[in-house]
């Protein structure tokens, strides 16, 4: 038996804000950046183009920050004891 467990999202997006930034978000210097301080700066030319992120230590990309680093993390994988139960038995023997 095999079992995946996977992250929530924002788990994902708070663990790459501990890395230095890629781009620019907000509109420093401007009014602006008061009312939208989590929008990216300019839309990088790889993904306006449609093309292959460059590599970098970071896995997501958003064009928002939805999350700060210190955010707090969400409960996420298996949650509480795991039980497995046993439905019928069946011989592997022809």
């Amino acid at each position: 038996m095999e079992v995946r467990v996977t992250n929530l999202w924002p788990n994902r997006l708070i663990g790459d804000e501990q890395l230095p930034e890629e781009y620019a978000f907000g509109t420093e210097g401007t009014a602006a950046a008061a009312r939208n301080p989590n929008a990216i700066r300019e839309v990088p030319k790889w993904f306006a183009q449609g093309t292959a992120r460059p590599k970098g230590q970071r896995i997501t990309f958003t064009v928002w920050r939805h999350w700060q680093k210190d955010s707090l993390l969400h409960a996420s994988g298996l949650l509480g004891p795991v039980r497995l139960f046993v439905a019928g038995w069946r011989s592997m023997d022809r």
